[in-house]
């Protein structure tokens, strides 16, 4: 019996070694095989994402277009020693893209040979009655081009109204032949859509 106890000490140890790397292996094995279903999990995730969500080069966003198909040009009843000039623009603004409102609008006048000079948008008032050499005309708050498309979004058919600018420029050099008007717009992103407009073209027509 003394002869064999070391014999049973050393098979009981041996087999304890085996069954504690055995329940190590499955410890290890169990953690590993939980990593590698969160990362399918994910992966899926992943996946399933990319087939729903389209590429940003895909997205459609709004394509604005402008036309100034009028203008009444007066002067402005300010009483500094600096000449003001209103500008009273009869436009039209659509939308080719995904709808979406105006946040910006600008005007700059460029007399030829001249830096641009930027026009001041004002809001209109209730009434506002502008004085001509032939005729005069009336522009109301309402006809704001710029609240109105600020308040709804500017789709497919053309949105028509008045934008109300001043520029700190006499009359003559506003209305000159050869001095070309820059009117732009900015749509939710941010992008600038331009229409100039000389008064050559106008008395071309």
């Amino acid at each position: 019996m003394i002869k064999q106890a070391p014999l049973f000490f050393t098979a009981t140890v041996v087999v304890l070694f085996i069954i504690i790397g055995y329940v190590e292996y499955l410890f290890f094995k169990t953690n590993i095989d939980n990593k590698n279903d969160l990362i399918k999990t994910l992966q899926d995730k992943i996946a399933q994402s990319e087939t729903i969500t389209p590429n940003r080069s895909e997205i459609k966003r709004p394509e604005f277009h402008l036309l100034i198909f009028g203008a009444n040009v007066f002067v402005s009843g300010a009483s500094d020693m600096r000449p003001l000039t209103g500008i009273a623009l009869a436009t039209k603004v659509w939308n080719t893209g995904e709808p979406s409102v105006t946040t910006e609008w600008n005007l700059a006048i460029i007399p030829q040979g001249q830096a641009p000079v930027i026009a001041q948008l004002t809001k209109i008032p209730e009434h506002l009655k502008l004085e001509g050499p032939i005729n005069s005309t009336v522009v109301r708050s309402t006809d704001a081009l710029d609240e109105k498309t600020a308040r709804n979004p500017v789709e497919k058919g053309p949105i028509e109204g008045v934008l109300l600018f001043y520029v700190p420029l006499p009359k003559s050099t506003v209305q000159a032949k050869t001095t070309r008007w820059e009117l732009s717009v900015k749509d939710l992103y941010g992008v600038e859509t331009l229409a100039t407009k000389t008064m050559d073209e106008w008395l071309a027509r």
